[in-house]
Parts: C-alpha cells; structure tokens; sequence
C-alpha cells in the first residue's frame, strides 16, 4: 500500500497524521482500489520506509 502524498520518511507521515491532515491509502496499480477502514501496511517510496497504520473511513488515524 502506498499513501496519496509522497512522504520521504515515516516521521513524516506520523507528523501529518498529528496535524490532522487527512491522508488516504492505495493499492499502487491500474486498480487504484482504497482501503475503507482496518490495518495496512504503508510502504515509502521505493520501500525505504514502511508503517502499519490504522485507517478509518478511507484515511489513517493512526501510525505505529
């Protein structure tokens, strides 16, 4: 899974996510199917980073 913006780290997306913007996650494809809700594993660009994370109608809540 990947997120809709391009974060360079992982500390990165936990910022965002505690800013409170809203970042959605996607099956990287032709598909480009979203998750709703559940737990997913993120991947960084060219997997130099990855996260679970929580997602809650369609964007992460929370990152662990």
């Amino acid at each position: 899974m990947q997120t809709d913006k391009n974060f360079k780290t992982k500390d990165d997306l936990i910022k965002a996510i505690k800013a409170g913007k809203k970042v959605k996650v996607h099956i990287p494809g032709k598909m480009g199917s979203q998750v709703q809700s559940g737990s997913v594993m993120v991947d960084g660009k060219y997997g130099r980073w990855q996260a679970t994370c929580t997602v809650k109608d369609g964007a992460i809540v929370e990152v662990k």
